[in-house]
């Protein structure tokens, strides 16, 4: 499954991860060096839970025998993580051409600082990563998630309130839900908020209702994350940062729920023998009879999407996970 170029492959034992092979990280002390102490502190925490998440898998992926991975190793263990947690992450698809295309720290936006970045470059391209390393690689890219969040919120609430909001004046209950509707159709489309005017922003809005259908049902979503967090009184930034953070952790699962999940059902009725597979044929018969139109995509789209098994000859079929969770049938999480 997976090409590694260190000479020794070991599937590590429990009480070999017990000793800390996997979990200590010479990334970290430089990273500190590199970014803020408050993100470093953040970034540390986040990266511990990272961990505990990730060693279950980890235990069973290919290693060296001081348990490092090599890129295509690291670039799958990354992608499984994130999309458990709903998120597309760009640079860690395969996209049709395997795991040993491209490197993990792809996605590694602008907005690190470059030599933050050449740390993980520097491991990922010579010894490998264990899995601390990993976990920090994976809570590095989380961090650079949430400060677009909050520059896409500070950049939206300057649409709806001028005036000095930053120092403590609260918004009402009522702009706040305004806010985070328009935050929410921006974050469906990914739009960079910096290059946008305030009619921009609202013909985005205006675009959602008309693409989403399940529009409602996500906007319930972040009122119900709005009430949890805010309640029914005016808010603050920080408040309104909390909901977008939280927003951020969960808006895959949410978009999964609404509409991804009906789509998963109906291809599952379509199945054959369990197999998490769908015949081309059963599949583009929905799409030409049964009134299932958006089950349309070329042979060539799902290949390049890395959602077709053609291991048969003549009998290609459509691998249902790599089609649920590619990047246009659930909205990209990042």
């Amino acid at each position: 499954m997976f090409a590694f170029e260190h000479s020794f492959l070991v599937f590590l034992p429990l009480a070999l991860l017990s000793v800390g092979v996997a979990g200590r990280s010479s990334i970290l002390p430089e990273l500190a060096k590199a970014l803020p102490e408050k993100d470093v502190k953040a970034i540390e925490r986040d990266a511990v839970e990272i961990q505990e998440v990730l060693f279950p898998i980890y235990r069973s992926m290919p290693h060296n025998r001081r348990g490092q991975m090599g890129s295509p190793v690291v670039r799958y263990l990354l992608h499984r993580f994130f999309m458990k947690a709903g998120w597309s992450v760009r640079g860690l698809e395969p996209d049709g051409q395997g795991w040993s295309t491209g490197s993990p720290t792809d996605m590694l936006r602008e907005g690190l600082p470059k030599k933050a970045k050449q740390l993980f470059d520097g491991k990922i391209n010579g010894e490998g990563m264990n899995l601390a390393d990993v976990a920090l690689l994976a809570a590095t890219f989380r961090s650079l998630v949430r400060a677009e969040e909050l520059e896409r919120l500070e950049a939206i609430i300057g649409f709806f309130q001028s005036g000095p909001w930053l120092f403590g004046k609260p918004v009402s209950s009522v702009l706040v839900e305004r806010i985070f509707e328009a935050y929410t159709a921006v974050h469906l489309y990914g739009k960079n908020i910096s290059q946008m005017t305030a009619h921009e922003v609202r013909e985005v809005e205006l675009q959602a209702r008309e693409e989403y259908l399940n529009l409602p049902q996500l906007l319930g979503l972040v009122r119900d994350l709005k009430q949890e967090i805010i309640g029914d009184g005016d808010a603050t930034f920080a408040d309104m940062a909390r909901v977008a953070e939280k927003l951020g952790r969960v808006f895959g699962p949410a978009e999964d729920r609404s509409e991804c999940q009906p789509r998963k059902r109906e291809l599952v009725e379509m199945e054959h023998r369990s197999s998490g597979r769908v015949p081309i044929a059963a599949f583009y018969k929905a799409a030409l009879h049964d009134g299932k139109w958006h089950f349309g995509e070329s042979l060539a789209y799902l290949r390049h999407a890395g959602a077709l098994d053609e291991t048969k000859p003549g009998n290609p079929q459509v691998i249902i996970a790599n089609y649920i969770n590619g990047r246009a049938n659930c909205v990209d999480a990042s």
